[in-house]
């Protein structure tokens, strides 16, 4: 376990203000891995495809 840096620090004005350094649990937390994908590749994902298909879900919605 990590040592996470509590302190409290006087400001000009006298009052107490929270200082949290969190460097020490920043090394044990891990990196996404998935990624939210770019909108750019997102766009560019259905030139690949050779069918389409279009549904209607306007009046679906009321059925349900």
């Amino acid at each position: 376990m990590t040592d996470v840096l509590v302190l409290f620090v006087k400001k000009k004005d006298g009052t107490l203000w929270l200082y949290v350094d969190y460097q020490g649990l920043n090394h044990l937390t891990h990196k996404d891995r998935y990624p939210i994908p770019l909108i750019t590749n997102l766009l560019d994902a259905p030139k690949k495809t050779r069918y389409y298909k279009k549904i209607d879900l306007s009046s679906v919605y009321h059925l349900v």
